[in-house]
Protein backbone atom coordinates (compact mmCIF):
# COMPACT_ATOMS: atom_id res chain seq x y z
CA UNK A 1 0.00 0.00 0.00
CA UNK A 2 2.68 2.44 0.73
CA UNK A 3 4.51 1.46 -2.41
CA UNK A 4 1.37 2.30 -3.86
CA UNK A 5 1.15 5.69 -2.56
CA UNK A 6 4.68 6.43 -3.50
CA UNK A 7 4.63 6.02 -6.86
CA UNK A 8 0.68 8.36 -7.17
CA UNK A 9 2.61 10.92 -5.17
CA UNK A 10 5.54 10.70 -7.76
CA UNK A 11 2.81 10.91 -10.55
CA UNK A 12 1.91 14.06 -9.41
CA UNK A 13 4.78 15.86 -8.45
CA UNK A 14 6.41 14.71 -11.67
CA UNK A 15 3.11 15.53 -13.87
CA UNK A 16 1.21 18.16 -12.48
CA UNK A 17 3.37 20.34 -10.50
CA UNK A 18 3.40 23.29 -13.18
CA UNK A 19 -0.57 23.15 -13.36
CA UNK A 20 -0.56 23.03 -9.11
CA UNK A 21 1.89 26.26 -9.65
CA UNK A 22 0.04 28.14 -12.04
CA UNK A 23 -3.71 27.41 -10.20
CA UNK A 24 -2.24 28.57 -6.71
CA UNK A 25 -0.38 32.25 -8.69
CA UNK A 26 -4.03 32.31 -9.91
CA UNK A 27 -5.73 31.74 -6.24
CA UNK A 28 -3.05 34.22 -5.41
CA UNK A 29 -4.48 36.94 -7.67
CA UNK A 30 -8.24 36.35 -7.36
CA UNK A 31 -7.93 37.29 -3.26
CA UNK A 32 -5.56 40.47 -4.02
CA UNK A 33 -7.23 43.46 -3.07
CA UNK A 34 -9.68 41.86 -0.59
CA UNK A 35 -10.10 43.42 2.35
CA UNK A 36 -12.08 41.63 4.51
CA UNK A 37 -13.48 38.02 4.39
CA UNK A 38 -17.07 37.79 4.16
CA UNK A 39 -19.32 34.38 3.59
CA UNK A 40 -19.27 35.09 0.31
CA UNK A 41 -15.12 35.18 -0.04
CA UNK A 42 -14.77 32.07 2.16
CA UNK A 43 -17.61 30.24 -0.22
CA UNK A 44 -15.71 31.36 -3.02
CA UNK A 45 -12.47 30.59 -1.59
CA UNK A 46 -13.30 26.77 -0.47
CA UNK A 47 -14.40 26.20 -4.22
CA UNK A 48 -11.35 27.90 -6.14
CA UNK A 49 -9.17 25.25 -3.61
CA UNK A 50 -11.48 22.45 -3.85
CA UNK A 51 -11.40 22.96 -8.18
CA UNK A 52 -7.75 23.41 -8.38
CA UNK A 53 -7.11 20.54 -5.79
CA UNK A 54 -9.34 17.94 -8.00
CA UNK A 55 -7.08 19.56 -11.31
CA UNK A 56 -4.42 18.58 -9.80
CA UNK A 57 -5.60 14.42 -9.09
CA UNK A 58 -7.01 14.76 -12.44
CA UNK A 59 -4.30 12.82 -13.91
CA UNK A 60 -4.90 9.76 -11.77
CA UNK A 61 -8.95 9.26 -12.18
CA UNK A 62 -10.22 12.10 -15.13
CA UNK A 63 -13.74 11.20 -15.41
CA UNK A 64 -14.33 10.96 -12.15
CA UNK A 65 -12.94 14.26 -10.99
CA UNK A 66 -14.54 15.50 -13.80
CA UNK A 67 -18.14 14.86 -11.64
CA UNK A 68 -16.48 16.12 -8.70
CA UNK A 69 -15.53 19.27 -10.33
CA UNK A 70 -18.55 20.22 -12.05
CA UNK A 71 -20.34 19.46 -8.45
CA UNK A 72 -18.30 21.67 -6.74
CA UNK A 73 -18.68 24.35 -9.42
CA UNK A 74 -22.44 24.60 -9.50
CA UNK A 75 -22.77 23.83 -5.54
CA UNK A 76 -20.12 26.70 -5.13
CA UNK A 77 -21.93 29.23 -7.11
CA UNK A 78 -25.58 28.28 -5.68
CA UNK A 79 -24.19 28.86 -2.18
CA UNK A 80 -22.56 32.46 -3.69
CA UNK A 81 -25.46 33.40 -5.29
CA UNK A 82 -27.50 33.40 -2.09
CA UNK A 83 -25.23 34.78 0.32
CA UNK A 84 -24.19 38.15 -1.94
CA UNK A 85 -23.66 39.39 -4.49
CA UNK A 86 -20.20 37.73 -5.91
CA UNK A 87 -17.24 38.96 -7.64
CA UNK A 88 -16.49 37.20 -11.27
CA UNK A 89 -12.72 37.83 -10.78
CA UNK A 90 -13.05 35.65 -7.80
CA UNK A 91 -13.75 32.47 -9.77
CA UNK A 92 -10.74 32.49 -12.05
CA UNK A 93 -8.89 29.86 -10.21
CA UNK A 94 -11.82 27.91 -10.32
CA UNK A 95 -12.61 28.23 -14.32
CA UNK A 96 -8.85 27.59 -14.96
CA UNK A 97 -9.60 24.39 -13.28
CA UNK A 98 -12.02 22.91 -15.35
CA UNK A 99 -10.27 23.71 -18.00
CA UNK A 100 -7.39 21.95 -17.15
CA UNK A 101 -9.92 19.05 -15.76
CA UNK A 102 -11.65 19.27 -19.48
CA UNK A 103 -8.38 18.86 -21.32
CA UNK A 104 -7.34 16.09 -19.26
CA UNK A 105 -10.39 14.08 -19.63
CA UNK A 106 -10.61 14.25 -23.42
CA UNK A 107 -7.20 13.44 -23.71
CA UNK A 108 -6.56 10.43 -21.93
CA UNK A 109 -10.29 9.11 -21.96
CA UNK A 110 -12.04 7.10 -25.46
CA UNK A 111 -14.25 9.64 -27.55
CA UNK A 112 -17.97 8.55 -25.78
CA UNK A 113 -16.65 8.78 -22.24
CA UNK A 114 -14.35 12.08 -22.48
CA UNK A 115 -17.58 13.73 -24.95
CA UNK A 116 -20.20 13.07 -21.97
CA UNK A 117 -17.17 14.08 -18.91
CA UNK A 118 -16.56 16.99 -21.95
CA UNK A 119 -20.47 18.22 -21.85
CA UNK A 120 -21.15 18.15 -17.80
CA UNK A 121 -17.83 20.44 -17.29
CA UNK A 122 -18.87 22.69 -19.80
CA UNK A 123 -22.64 22.89 -18.39
CA UNK A 124 -21.26 23.35 -15.11
CA UNK A 125 -19.38 26.29 -16.29
CA UNK A 126 -22.31 28.07 -17.86
CA UNK A 127 -24.41 27.63 -14.71
CA UNK A 128 -21.37 28.86 -12.77
CA UNK A 129 -21.23 32.12 -14.99
CA UNK A 130 -24.95 32.62 -15.69
CA UNK A 131 -25.21 32.39 -11.76
CA UNK A 132 -22.71 35.13 -11.49
CA UNK A 133 -24.07 37.14 -14.40
CA UNK A 134 -27.44 37.22 -12.43
CA UNK A 135 -25.69 37.99 -8.83
CA UNK A 136 -23.38 40.83 -10.26
CA UNK A 137 -26.09 42.58 -12.51
CA UNK A 138 -24.83 41.87 -15.66
CA UNK A 139 -26.86 39.95 -18.38
CA UNK A 140 -26.41 35.82 -17.44
CA UNK A 141 -26.01 35.46 -21.34
CA UNK A 142 -22.53 37.30 -22.02
CA UNK A 143 -20.77 35.50 -19.18
CA UNK A 144 -22.24 32.08 -19.57
CA UNK A 145 -20.95 32.24 -23.30
CA UNK A 146 -17.64 33.32 -22.09
CA UNK A 147 -17.46 30.52 -20.06
CA UNK A 148 -18.92 28.07 -22.54
CA UNK A 149 -16.20 29.38 -25.21
CA UNK A 150 -13.57 28.94 -22.82
CA UNK A 151 -14.23 25.01 -21.88
CA UNK A 152 -14.80 24.82 -25.26
CA UNK A 153 -11.69 25.69 -26.09
CA UNK A 154 -10.16 23.22 -23.23
CA UNK A 155 -11.71 20.77 -25.25
CA UNK A 156 -10.16 21.82 -28.51
CA UNK A 157 -6.95 21.61 -26.45
CA UNK A 158 -7.24 18.09 -24.68
CA UNK A 159 -7.71 17.07 -28.43
CA UNK A 160 -4.63 18.10 -29.30
CA UNK A 161 -3.45 16.77 -26.58
CA UNK A 162 -4.91 13.49 -26.90
CA UNK A 163 -3.49 13.27 -30.65
CA UNK A 164 -0.22 13.93 -29.38
CA UNK A 165 -0.28 11.26 -26.87
CA UNK A 166 -1.36 8.77 -29.56
CA UNK A 167 1.40 10.15 -31.75
CA UNK A 168 3.59 8.84 -29.15
CA UNK A 169 2.23 5.94 -28.47
CA UNK A 170 2.15 4.75 -32.11
CA UNK A 171 5.86 6.08 -32.24
CA UNK A 172 7.01 3.86 -29.18
CA UNK A 173 4.92 0.74 -30.51
CA UNK A 174 6.75 0.29 -33.92
CA UNK A 175 10.45 1.01 -32.02
CA UNK A 176 9.26 -1.55 -30.11
CA UNK A 177 8.14 -3.66 -32.94
CA UNK A 178 11.17 -2.81 -35.15
CA UNK A 179 13.55 -3.71 -32.17
CA UNK A 180 11.79 -7.25 -31.57
CA UNK A 181 12.27 -8.40 -35.61
CA UNK A 182 16.10 -7.16 -35.32
CA UNK A 183 16.31 -9.51 -32.06
CA UNK A 184 13.95 -12.38 -34.62
CA UNK A 185 16.47 -12.18 -37.32
CA UNK A 186 19.09 -12.59 -35.22
CA UNK A 187 17.86 -15.52 -33.49
CA UNK A 188 16.91 -16.97 -36.35
CA UNK A 189 20.22 -16.26 -38.19
CA UNK A 190 21.82 -18.18 -35.02
CA UNK A 191 19.40 -21.20 -35.35
CA UNK A 192 19.72 -21.36 -38.95
CA UNK A 193 24.03 -21.12 -39.10
CA UNK A 194 24.50 -23.25 -36.18
CA UNK A 195 21.81 -25.55 -35.00
CA UNK A 196 20.38 -26.45 -38.61
CA UNK A 197 24.16 -27.07 -40.11
CA UNK A 198 24.73 -29.56 -37.22
CA UNK A 199 21.50 -31.65 -37.72
CA UNK A 200 22.08 -31.33 -41.67
CA UNK A 201 25.35 -33.23 -41.18
CA UNK A 202 23.96 -35.56 -38.75
CA UNK A 203 21.23 -36.68 -41.32
CA UNK A 204 23.74 -36.74 -44.32
CA UNK A 205 25.97 -39.14 -42.24
CA UNK A 206 23.24 -41.48 -40.93
CA UNK A 207 22.13 -41.63 -45.08
CA UNK A 208 25.59 -42.30 -46.00
CA UNK A 209 25.73 -45.28 -43.62
CA UNK A 210 22.37 -46.09 -44.36
CA UNK A 211 23.36 -46.63 -48.14
CA UNK A 212 26.68 -48.22 -47.62
CA UNK A 213 25.23 -50.91 -45.61
CA UNK A 214 22.07 -51.41 -47.60
CA UNK A 215 23.68 -53.62 -49.96
CA UNK A 216 25.21 -56.42 -47.45
CA UNK A 217 21.99 -56.21 -45.67
CA UNK A 218 23.70 -55.05 -42.14
CA UNK A 219 21.44 -52.11 -41.99
CA UNK A 220 20.83 -51.10 -38.20
CA UNK A 221 17.41 -50.12 -37.39
CA UNK A 222 19.15 -47.27 -35.32
CA UNK A 223 20.28 -45.71 -38.35
CA UNK A 224 16.75 -45.71 -39.79
CA UNK A 225 15.71 -43.89 -36.25
CA UNK A 226 18.84 -41.31 -36.50
CA UNK A 227 17.43 -40.39 -40.09
CA UNK A 228 13.64 -40.12 -39.69
CA UNK A 229 14.44 -38.51 -36.42
CA UNK A 230 16.84 -36.06 -37.80
CA UNK A 231 14.79 -35.06 -40.71
CA UNK A 232 12.07 -34.44 -38.50
CA UNK A 233 14.46 -31.69 -36.48
CA UNK A 234 15.67 -30.24 -39.63
CA UNK A 235 11.42 -29.46 -40.55
CA UNK A 236 10.80 -28.29 -37.50
CA UNK A 237 14.10 -25.63 -37.58
CA UNK A 238 13.17 -24.39 -40.79
CA UNK A 239 9.79 -23.88 -39.58
CA UNK A 240 10.88 -21.89 -36.47
CA UNK A 241 13.06 -20.08 -38.51
CA UNK A 242 10.26 -19.07 -40.61
CA UNK A 243 8.32 -18.15 -37.45
CA UNK A 244 11.20 -16.31 -36.27
CA UNK A 245 11.77 -14.49 -39.71
CA UNK A 246 7.80 -13.28 -40.29
CA UNK A 247 6.54 -11.59 -37.11
CA UNK A 248 2.99 -12.29 -38.88
CA UNK A 249 1.26 -15.24 -38.05
CA UNK A 250 -0.98 -17.74 -40.01
CA UNK A 251 -4.57 -17.70 -40.33
CA UNK A 252 -6.56 -20.56 -38.62
CA UNK A 253 -6.79 -21.78 -42.17
CA UNK A 254 -2.56 -22.08 -42.04
CA UNK A 255 -2.88 -23.57 -38.65
CA UNK A 256 -5.11 -26.22 -39.46
CA UNK A 257 -2.92 -26.63 -42.60
CA UNK A 258 0.24 -26.93 -40.10
CA UNK A 259 -1.62 -29.32 -37.94
CA UNK A 260 -2.48 -31.62 -40.68
CA UNK A 261 1.45 -31.61 -41.54
CA UNK A 262 2.26 -32.54 -38.04
CA UNK A 263 -0.25 -35.44 -38.40
CA UNK A 264 1.12 -37.08 -41.57
CA UNK A 265 4.78 -37.22 -39.61
CA UNK A 266 3.09 -39.11 -36.98
CA UNK A 267 3.51 -43.25 -36.60
CA UNK A 268 -0.20 -43.58 -36.38
CA UNK A 269 -3.27 -42.48 -38.07
CA UNK A 270 -4.52 -39.12 -36.90
CA UNK A 271 -7.52 -38.42 -36.62
CA UNK A 272 -7.49 -34.11 -36.74
CA UNK A 273 -10.51 -32.18 -35.84
CA UNK A 274 -10.20 -28.31 -36.01
CA UNK A 275 -13.23 -25.70 -35.13
CA UNK A 276 -12.45 -22.14 -35.02
CA UNK A 277 -14.81 -19.31 -35.18
CA UNK A 278 -11.85 -16.77 -36.50
CA UNK A 279 -8.55 -15.61 -36.81
CA UNK A 280 -6.83 -16.36 -33.43
CA UNK A 281 -3.76 -14.62 -31.88
CA UNK A 282 -0.88 -15.31 -33.38
CA UNK A 283 1.02 -16.27 -30.51
CA UNK A 284 -1.55 -18.11 -29.34
CA UNK A 285 -1.66 -19.99 -32.94
CA UNK A 286 1.83 -20.68 -32.60
CA UNK A 287 1.51 -22.40 -28.98
CA UNK A 288 -1.43 -24.33 -30.13
CA UNK A 289 0.42 -25.91 -32.78
CA UNK A 290 3.87 -26.64 -30.55
CA UNK A 291 1.54 -28.11 -28.03
CA UNK A 292 -0.13 -30.30 -30.84
CA UNK A 293 3.54 -31.05 -32.88
CA UNK A 294 5.04 -32.77 -29.34
CA UNK A 295 1.91 -34.55 -28.43
CA UNK A 296 2.75 -36.44 -31.74
CA UNK A 297 6.00 -36.56 -31.51
CA UNK A 298 5.41 -38.45 -28.05
CA UNK A 299 2.75 -40.82 -29.60
CA UNK A 300 6.00 -42.04 -32.21
CA UNK A 301 7.86 -42.44 -29.49
CA UNK A 302 6.37 -43.71 -26.47
CA UNK A 303 3.34 -45.37 -27.30
CA UNK A 304 3.47 -48.90 -27.00
CA UNK A 305 0.84 -51.10 -29.50
CA UNK A 306 -1.01 -47.64 -30.91
CA UNK A 307 -3.43 -47.49 -33.48
CA UNK A 308 -4.60 -44.25 -33.57
CA UNK A 309 -4.43 -40.64 -32.47
CA UNK A 310 -6.86 -37.92 -32.01
CA UNK A 311 -6.10 -34.28 -32.40
CA UNK A 312 -9.08 -31.92 -31.38
CA UNK A 313 -8.98 -28.04 -31.27
CA UNK A 314 -11.49 -25.96 -30.83
CA UNK A 315 -12.77 -22.73 -28.78
CA UNK A 316 -14.74 -23.46 -25.35
CA UNK A 317 -18.11 -21.10 -24.87
CA UNK A 318 -15.97 -19.57 -21.92
CA UNK A 319 -13.82 -18.40 -24.41
CA UNK A 320 -10.72 -20.64 -24.20
CA UNK A 321 -8.92 -22.27 -26.87
CA UNK A 322 -9.24 -26.05 -26.16
CA UNK A 323 -5.87 -28.58 -27.74
CA UNK A 324 -6.58 -32.24 -26.92
CA UNK A 325 -3.69 -34.59 -28.86
CA UNK A 326 -5.19 -38.78 -26.98
CA UNK A 327 -3.88 -41.90 -28.55
CA UNK A 328 -5.14 -45.76 -27.20
CA UNK A 329 -1.82 -46.91 -27.21
CA UNK A 330 -0.06 -48.44 -23.80
CA UNK A 331 1.45 -46.15 -21.49
CA UNK A 332 5.06 -47.47 -22.27
CA UNK A 333 8.04 -45.44 -20.90
CA UNK A 334 5.24 -43.14 -19.98
CA UNK A 335 4.34 -44.97 -17.36
CA UNK A 336 7.36 -44.35 -15.46
CA UNK A 337 7.06 -41.87 -12.43
CA UNK A 338 5.94 -38.47 -12.75
CA UNK A 339 9.53 -37.01 -11.78
CA UNK A 340 11.01 -39.03 -14.81
CA UNK A 341 8.87 -36.71 -16.78
CA UNK A 342 10.74 -35.44 -20.27
CA UNK A 343 11.52 -32.07 -20.86
CA UNK A 344 9.05 -31.99 -23.43
CA UNK A 345 5.83 -32.38 -21.34
CA UNK A 346 7.60 -29.50 -19.51
CA UNK A 347 7.88 -27.21 -22.21
CA UNK A 348 4.24 -27.70 -22.86
CA UNK A 349 3.18 -26.93 -19.99
CA UNK A 350 5.61 -23.65 -19.51
CA UNK A 351 4.11 -22.55 -23.06
CA UNK A 352 -0.07 -22.91 -21.21
CA UNK A 353 1.72 -20.83 -18.57
CA UNK A 354 2.80 -17.97 -20.49
CA UNK A 355 -1.13 -17.71 -21.81
CA UNK A 356 -2.19 -17.38 -18.78
CA UNK A 357 -3.71 -21.03 -19.25
CA UNK A 358 -3.14 -25.03 -18.27
CA UNK A 359 -1.95 -28.01 -19.44
CA UNK A 360 -2.57 -31.60 -17.95
CA UNK A 361 -0.63 -34.85 -19.52
CA UNK A 362 -1.70 -38.67 -18.25
CA UNK A 363 -2.62 -41.75 -18.77
CA UNK A 364 -6.80 -41.43 -19.76
CA UNK A 365 -8.76 -44.64 -20.30
CA UNK A 366 -7.85 -45.58 -23.13
CA UNK A 367 -4.26 -44.26 -23.54
CA UNK A 368 -2.24 -41.16 -22.92
CA UNK A 369 -4.13 -37.59 -23.04
CA UNK A 370 -2.56 -34.33 -23.31
CA UNK A 371 -5.35 -31.26 -23.03
CA UNK A 372 -4.30 -27.46 -22.83
CA UNK A 373 -6.44 -24.65 -22.35
CA UNK A 374 -5.62 -21.77 -23.04
CA UNK A 375 -7.48 -18.13 -22.61
CA UNK A 376 -8.39 -16.41 -26.21
CA UNK A 377 -7.50 -12.71 -26.09
CA UNK A 378 -8.51 -11.32 -29.68
CA UNK A 379 -6.19 -9.42 -32.07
Amino acid sequence: MSGELSATAATLVRRQWPVAVVLLVLIAADLTGTSSWTAGTFIAVTQMLVTCVLAVLSVLHPQRVAILAALAVIIGSALLTSVEHGSVGLHVASLASLVVVAAEVIGSNPATAAGGAAAVLIAASGVQFGMLGVAAGIRPVELTGFGLALCAGSVLGGLFLRGRVADRARAAAAEVAAARQAERLAMAREVHDVVAHHVTSIVVTANAQRWANRDDGTGSPFVELIVREGTAALEATRQLVQTLRFEESPGSTDLADAVAQAARRCAVPVDVRIDLPGRLPGELQSSALRIVTESLTNVSRHARDATRAVVEIAVTGAGRLCVRVCDDGAPGTRGRPERRRGYGIIGMVERAQLHGGELHAGRSDTGWEVEAMLPVRRP
